[in-house]
């Protein structure tokens, strides 16, 4: 977990907890001048924007894909983001030489793969 946001979400623990440690939630509670450096009204209103603010700064260690749409009424694998394809996944060297004409790539389509 990143730092700021473990040490964000430890602050906002300690403003919340004001019955049981009153000095330690006013030590904790947001200044005027952060509240106002993200427009924040008040003090849950500002930990809920910093948290969001710290999480949208995470980097994902999955790599992004989006769908690669419908082939012959059957779901495409996806490819990646970055430009990328996957690879590829023709079962067999007839397959691929029938993939390499237009009217080929056509039928290979239909039986469901992603040429």
């Amino acid at each position: 977990m990143n730092s700021k946001f473990a040490s964000m979400t430890e602050r906002e623990r300690a403003y919340k907890n004001f019955v049981s440690d009153p000095a330690a939630s006013m030590s904790a509670a947001p200044t005027k001048a952060e509240m106002d450096s993200i427009n924040a009204r008040d003090p849950r209103e500002f930990f809920q924007m910093m948290k969001k603010k710290e999480m949208e700064g995470m980097k994902s260690d999955t790599a992004k894909l989006k769908d690669g749409g419908m082939a012959g009424g059957k779901r495409s694998s996806h490819m990646y983001v970055g430009g990328g394809a996957v690879k590829d996944n023709l079962p067999n060297p007839g397959l691929k030489a029938l993939a390499k004409s237009p009217k080929g790539k056509q039928a290979v389509r239909k039986m469901g793969f992603d040429v």
